[in-house]
């Protein structure tokens, strides 16, 4: 790769980043090309030689942003910490380089997006939970699935309203709570003889 090309290529990816980032702080209609391109120390109009269009840029932002659900699955050997990883206070306060799905689930919800960013959301989304049921089956059987949807609907809503109060402590506590709450469940505790 030649030097001119070498460079095109970083800019693109720094371009990437740099969506990933203003589109988990600010959800799709903070991402304006404008302020990435500001973000990215770049002219508006530079952005438009590495895509076709803002949505295909944020395309490539959110699947930049999603894999840190990749990176919290390799972190997480077992669905507790799982769980504790997730629902962390140091998650709660990476809103540009948390998850995703938390940090856009309002913006998908309202259709501030297009078709195929709600797709790659949705693949995400089934992908975790896929992920967690897998974690969940030695112990919920049959039921991990449904338990495994529960947990994921429980984290996400946890984070976001872990984010939207401002006392760092009744945050915290909610997070530890919800945590405890899903690393305690029937299905993870001996059962009991009928």
């Amino acid at each position: 790769m030649g030097h001119s090309q070498a460079s095109k290529a970083a800019t693109r990816e720094r371009l990437v980043v740099t969506a990933a980032r203003r589109l988990l702080r600010e959800g799709t209609n903070g991402a304006s090309v404008a302020d990435i391109a500001a973000d990215a120390h770049i002219t508006a109009g530079a952005i438009y030689r590495h895509f076709a269009s803002r949505d295909v840029l944020l395309r490539e932002a959110f699947a930049t942003a999603a894999t840190v659900l990749g990176d919290w699955s390799r972190q997480s050997p077992d669905f507790d910490t799982a769980i504790s990883l997730y629902l962390s206070p140091a998650h709660r306060d990476a809103v540009d380089a948390g998850c995703p799905v938390a940090a856009l689930a309002s913006d998908m919800a309202h259709g501030t997006a297009d078709d195929a960013l709600r797709g790659a959301f949705t693949a995400h989304v089934r992908g975790v939970i896929d992920m967690l049921a897998h974690r969940l089956a030695p112990e919920a059987g049959e039921r991990a699935r449904a338990e495994a949807i529960l947990s994921w609907c429980a984290c996400v809503g946890a984070l976001g309203l872990s984010r939207a109060i401002p006392d760092a402590s009744a945050s915290g506590e909610l997070l530890a709570d919800v945590a405890a709450e899903l690393t305690q469940w029937p299905s993870r505790s001996p059962r009991m003889p009928r």
